[in-house]
């Protein structure tokens, strides 16, 4: 595939960044974690989407707003 065929595809300064790279692992970068207001209710949330996948993600913010979530539910669809 041509660069204008990925450009195509993907956006174009991706394309071109790739393109000039001497060697393709040094594109590759890995994600910075940073701390989110979720972090304390993660374990709870995990625990209550392996016993009821379907549970709606607003009864879960409801659930953690309890012990003094104060977040908002983008945070969890996030």
């Amino acid at each position: 595939m041509g660069l204008l065929e990925g450009a195509r595809r993907l956006a174009l300064n991706t394309v071109k960044r790739y393109a000039r790279a001497d060697k393709p692992e040094r594109m590759l970068r890995v994600p910075k974690y940073r701390a989110s207001l979720v972090d304390p209710y993660r374990e709870h949330l995990r625990k209550r989407r392996a016993e009821d996948p379907a549970v709606p993600v607003l009864h879960l913010v409801e659930e953690i707003k309890a012990p003094g979530f104060t977040g908002c539910l983008n945070l969890l669809h996030k």
